[in-house]
């Protein structure tokens, strides 16, 4: 079972999953594609070293840090000590947490009932959904519009920082 599971490797999952591997989580990184992203524009990192980085990271921990790429999400489930995801080709995957960073796009699960207008995961100031456990970050969530790389990867780190205090609040009780 991983600590974390994360949906989604664009700039907020891909840098969820180097944050959360580097607090000794075991996570996954689940996506159907490692897919391009506009840079920031900002000079302060680009699409490249976030990628360079998390496949740095992908290999020199192995131990925390693993990909599934060409995998597709199609089912999120709350279990009764953790949550499971369903792959497009039947493959069950457990987890104590969730961070969904799919970007945008129409997969918002049924287990999430709390949904911004936008169609986008409502979320607090800590990335929470309605369903302790489960976050989002970047486009999947409704905190702002038009994020770039920056804001994303933030709230990707901020995710599994979330994620960690969640799984340490759990492991006291």
């Amino acid at each position: 079972m991983y600590d974390v599971i994360i949906i989604g490797a664009g700039p907020a999952g891909m840098t969820a999953g180097v944050c959360a591997a580097a607090n000794k989580l075991k996570t996954l990184v689940v996506t159907k594609e490692l897919s391009a992203f506009k840079d920031s524009g900002s000079g302060l990192f680009s699409d490249s070293e976030l990628r360079q980085q998390f496949r740095k990271t992908l290999k020199d921990d192995r131990k925390h840090l693993e990909l599934k790429d060409g995998t597709e999400v199609i089912n999120l489930e709350k279990n009764v000590v953790s949550f499971s995801i369903e792959t497009h080709t039947g493959e069950v995957i457990y987890g104590k947490s969730v961070i969904i960073a799919t970007g945008k796009n129409d997969l918002v699960f049924d287990l999430l009932t709390y949904k911004a207008g936008t169609g986008r995961i409502k979320v607090n100031a800590r990335m929470q959904t309605n369903v302790p456990g489960v976050f989002a970050a970047g486009e999947a969530n409704d905190a702002g519009e038009n994020k770039d790389i920056l804001v994303c990867a933030g709230e990707g780190a901020k995710a599994a920082a979330e994620a960690r205090e969640y799984l340490t609040l759990q492991n006291t009780n």
